[in-house]
């Protein structure tokens, strides 16, 4: 923060030039930018964020219908609490109408502003205002860039904790499962597809062509290896040549799979069924019943486990036997899981908690209450990270304390999967097309 910004002090801003084809002629002519700026409302505090809101909401009654320069015009502005960006945060909309491009001087323009200014947690006076603008032809309007810009936003939220860095990358349509290997994350998307993203670049450096409704993704010492739903396979990639290196055919609807214990395991929720793989052969070793619908596997605390989602139980597999050795009440219709080497944590949808299960006794340790439908689960060090499947956003469980804490954390539409990889966490937005990395 500058020692005296001012109101409106620039920090930093992009802009983007426009697509071949729109540039040229009055209908093309458009400019695009994001900026993040300071705004210092000098002696002016606010004791709530309801007065916040009052003071833009008169700012902006003000300016409609105000001619605020030689050139510009404001036809319409509305405000709003925007308390998914922030505690403390207000969301604007602005339409302004320009006359005096330049070539084009008399033909109007339009101006759309769009973003929220949230009040420093600590010096009120300062607000941050994140947004964008876009201007262009009043008629006929240039093709909308929402659907790039909005993520921009989407992915900033102003907390009093330690800054929180969430990337939006576009992937393809329904995005599912995701693994790290060979220093690359992984995510199975559309409908036989899985991408490679460089999480020093965060783009997709390859893709590699797999079954059909690629799901799980899970990686082990002989490669990666995808759940292809739709054909009932396990493909074998290679890393190293982002290609196919086997098909096993397991049948059934295979959903999600997990490595350890010298295998790899599928779960089967329409079988009832979870199928042990050689990785090394790629071919089946054994069938085991698992409960009525195992749903998500996991391979931590020296075992294998399932959650059962219609029987309400976590399984305990026994590599030894291929059989299950324990059965847990953790829930009702228990669905995500991760398991470290102290504990195995499961979001119970119906229960809306999260039970945390000692792996030695089988005992639950814990229940969290959860404020929506838990979704994915991914631990990292020091912290449990819950997604919530309704509200697109994902929640932090402070691993010592057992509870939640900060605010949550904007991604997109139903997050479903995460890893913790590459010291980030990555989301898969399973009814968009986008991988959400957010950076503690």
């Amino acid at each position: 923060m500058a020692e005296a910004p001012g109101l409106g002090s620039v920090i930093v801003a992009f802009g983007r030039r426009p697509a071949e084809g729109l540039q040229n002629g009055p209908e093309g002519l458009r400019t695009v930018v994001a900026a993040v700026s300071t705004r210092d409302h000098g002696t002016t505090t606010f004791e709530s964020p309801e007065a916040f809101l009052r003071f833009e909401e008169g700012e902006a009654a003000l300016a409609i219908g105000a001619q605020v320069s030689r050139r510009h015009r404001v036809v319409s502005a509305t405000t709003v609490l925007d308390r998914k960006r922030g505690p403390r945060c207000v969301k604007y909309d602005y339409l302004v109408e320009d006359n005096g491009v330049r070539g084009f001087e008399g033909t109007p323009f339009t101006f759309e502003f769009h973003g929220s200014r949230c009040l420093h947690p600590t010096w009120p006076r300062y607000a941050v205002d994140v947004g964008y603008s876009e201007r262009y032809r009043s008629a006929p309007r240039a093709a909308g860039l929402d659907a790039e810009l909005a993520p921009f936003l989407d992915g900033l939220v102003f907390t009093d904790e330690r800054p929180v860095f969430v990337a939006t990358i576009l992937i393809g349509h329904g995005p599912q499962g995701l693994a790290f290997a060979d220093g690359s994350v992984w995510v199975a998307y559309g409908d036989q597809q899985v991408a490679r993203i460089d999480p020093r670049t965060n783009l997709v450096a390859a893709t590699v062509q797999v079954g059909r409704h690629p799901v799980g993704l899970a990686t082990g010492q002989e490669g990666l290896w995808v759940v292809n739903r739709d054909d009932g396979t396990v493909g074998r990639i290679d890393p190293g040549t982002n290609r196919m290196s086997a098909v096993v055919q397991v049948g059934g609807k295979p959903l999600t799979a997990a490595c350890g214990a010298g295998s790899v395991w599928v779960t089967d929720p329409a079988g009832g069924f979870v199928t042990r793989i050689d990785p090394a052969a790629a071919r089946v070793l054994a069938r085991i019943p698992a409960g009525k619908e195992p749903s998500i596997v996991a391979v931590g605390a020296g075992a294998v486990w399932v959650t059962d989602f219609r029987g309400d139980k976590l399984l305990r597999l026994d590599p030894a036997t291929n059989a299950v050795a324990q059965t847990v009440d953790v829930g009702l219709r228990p669905s995500g899981m991760a398991a470290d080497e102290r504990s195995v944590w499961v979001g119970n949808q119906w229960d809306l908690t999260v039970a945390q299960v000692d792996p030695s006794s089988g005992k639950v340790l814990a229940s969290v209450p959860f404020r929506t439908r838990p979704g994915g689960l991914a631990v990292s060090p020091g912290t449990l990270w819950v997604s919530a499947y309704d509200e697109g956003d994902v929640s932090r469980i402070d691993l010592r304390t057992g509870k939640i804490v900060g605010e949550p954390i904007p991604v997109g539409k139903r997050p479903v999967l995460m890893i913790w990889a590459a010291d980030a966490l990555w989301v898969s937005n399973a009814y968009g097309d986008s991988v959400s990395r957010i950076d503690p």
